[in-house]
């Protein structure tokens, strides 16, 4: 289930399979890279290294993939297992994934492969859904550029906003309101 040490046969299955409709979860642990990495090339060479730790391609191929520790083989932190995601430490420049897509991998995705009809009920900030969120302060997890000018943008605005009436419970003395699409971009 670690779906870490691939080859190009079994991407190529998992596409075949991921394009018949059904859907494939693959459970990753984006850290076992970095503590991986000083014996990836001698324990596997250098051909099997290329096709091991590619969360991006297997996405790209059709997987879901849902975020995880693998404690306490791992350490218990899914903000080192997310920033380990956004940058990969084998294939930094192919297979790093985005913020938006490592937050979708540890929330929808594992509400996804918890089980039928989870996705349903958690895994997203929506209302009726069930939650335990944090929020963090600025700088913790920065996607590309990552400056002040970057995180005020109208979606970093937005998703600040939402925040705000969902804890203080004041929608209504916002200065600017949470346009319907701003609302369903804030659910991954």
């Amino acid at each position: 289930t670690h779906c870490q040490i691939l080859s190009e046969d079994i991407l190529e299955r998992v596409q075949r399979f991921c394009e018949g409709k059904q859907s494939l979860i693959a459970s990753v642990q984006p850290q076992f890279t970095n503590s991986d990495l000083p014996i990836i090339e001698q324990r596997l060479g250098r051909d099997r290294a290329q096709t091991s730790y590619v969360w991006k391609t297997m996405q790209e191929r059709g997987c879901v993939l849902a975020g995880g520790s693998d404690a306490p083989v791992e350490p218990l932190r899914p903000l080192l297992g997310m920033r380990c995601a956004m940058a990969n430490a084998l294939h930094p420049t192919t297979e790093s994934l985005s913020l938006h897509d490592t937050l979708a991998m540890y929330t929808k995705n594992a509400a996804f492969a918890a089980g039928v009809g989870e996705e349903k009920r958690m895994g997203v900030l929506a209302k009726g859904f069930v939650a335990d969120f944090v929020v963090l302060k600025h700088g913790l997890l920065v996607e590309e550029a990552g400056s002040d000018e970057d995180r005020r943008s109208p979606r970093a605005r937005a998703v600040e906003k939402r925040l705000e009436e969902l804890i203080i419970g004041k929608a209504e003395a916002a200065e600017e309101t949470v346009t319907e699409q701003e609302e369903q971009s804030l659910v991954y």
